[in-house]
């Protein structure tokens, strides 16, 4: 491994630490947020919902305009931009200066998020390319197991202006790292050819099978983020349990979710098509019995964190397998313009991820709305999977004919 690749490795596993933590780290202070600024829970979770559609929409275009400025640049303005948003947080006296700062941090995560990955193909090829991509992926996960945990404790001892302090230090070292040793990477710069843009992007958009697979990924991907803004309310207003304790349970269902990938690639990826659908759909069902069987409980049962986490953690493993699956599927649909496939992925699941915890916050939380949540939002990612499905054997059968 040259000095370009390891630079090149080692800044991407940076901007993928920073973003896999830049959402759950603050999930443990949205209840305190919202007593500090004397404002609701719905424009507190809002703080998500912002976040992550700012970062969908800027994914649809950063991927393009990198292959034409270059990754070095768009790294340096993002990360910096990033980081003194993440020092100006404390100093917020109301919750819509929050909404701002987190618009322009999901902003910025859309350039050097985007760019973080590209940085991999740039410099690695073949086996190696495989290799590294499964390293910055694991790096990502990585910030959603111990990110709520490390979030929980900060916002206990130190409040929840901590959680952006820890944000603004990532991101700092990520931009020194880069600006002081990250080299060029991008070989060829392309001129930015928008009507060439619209037209690919007009392909991949029109195309039934990857709308479907990628709204699934949508929803499966939203019922993590929607089952955290609501479980931190649940968890410490309704069971009077500390942020700590939050960030802990929490470190639990990012372990399920870890083992739920592991499974995936054992069990699952092993099989045809077909048998991976079928154990998909079994694994949801079941998972759709129990949460009606733990909701039932509860009127007859004193409310406890078992509720709210046994049946859940399970859930996440089998949520993990469905969106994996998803992922998949979606990004195998017209692979000669992978480039917009992903860079409208992306913009897809992340609006949608950012859409659902914000239709959650309309929802007064407590313990069966939360298994509610889980159970509605796995039946709409089952619903959106088997229309992908028939879709797919329509356009197989027209092949046919």
């Amino acid at each position: 491994m040259n000095r370009t690749q390891k630079m090149a490795l080692l800044s991407a596993v940076s901007l993928m630490l920073l973003m896999g933590c830049a959402v759950d780290i603050m999930l443990a202070s949205l209840p305190d947020l919202a007593r500090d600024f004397a404002v609701s829970a719905a424009e507190c979770k809002a703080l998500v919902f912002m976040y992550l559609l700012a970062y969908g929409a800027t994914q649809a275009f950063s991927g393009v305009i990198s292959d034409s400025v270059g990754r070095r640049p768009l790294v340096i303005a993002s990360t910096l931009l990033f980081t003194f948003a993440s020092f100006i947080a404390p100093f917020a006296d109301s919750i819509t200066q929050l909404h701002i700062i987190r618009i322009v941090q999901g902003f910025c995560a859309g350039w050097f998020g985007v760019v973080g990955r590209t940085l991999i193909g740039d410099v690695f090829e073949g086996r190696e390319y495989d290799k590294n991509l499964s390293t910055i992926a694991m790096t990502w996960a990585i910030g959603p197991i111990v990110a709520p945990t490390i979030g929980g404790y900060l916002q206990e001892y130190f409040g929840w202006e901590a959680n952006f302090i820890v944000l603004g230090c990532i991101s700092g070292g990520a931009f020194l790292f880069t600006l002081f040793f990250l080299p060029e990477t991008l070989r060829y710069k392309h001129a930015l050819d928008v009507r060439s843009v619209l037209k690919r992007y007009k392909v991949v958009l029109s195309d039934k099978i990857f709308w479907s697979y990628s709204l699934s990924a949508g929803w499966l991907y939203g019922l993590t983020t929607a089952f955290g803004v609501v479980s931190t309310f649940v968890v410490q207003n309704i069971l009077h349990k500390s942020a700590s304790t939050y960030g802990t349970m929490s470190l639990m269902l990012g372990v399920a979710w870890f083992v739920g990938q592991a499974i995936y690639k054992r069990f699952f990826i092993t099989r045809n098509d077909m048998a991976r659908r079928r154990m998909l759909t079994l694994s949801q069902g079941g998972i759709l019995v129990l949460l009606c069987l733990v909701a039932g409980l509860s009127f007859e049962l004193p409310q406890s964190l078992w509720m709210v986490y046994a049946i859940p953690a399970t859930g996440y493993m089998v949520t993990a397998c469905a969106l994996t699956y998803a992922f998949t599927k979606a990004l195998e649909q017209n692979k000669e313009y992978s480039g917009s496939v992903n860079s409208l992925y992306g913009c897809v699941v992340s609006i949608m991820s950012g859409l659902a915890p914000a239709l959650a916050s309309h929802i007064s939380p407590s313990i069966l709305t939360l298994l509610a949540l889980f159970a509605a939002l796995t039946v709409l990612s089952m619903i959106f999977r088997a229309h992908a499905v028939r879709s797919e054997q329509k356009k197989y059968a027209a092949f046919a004919g």
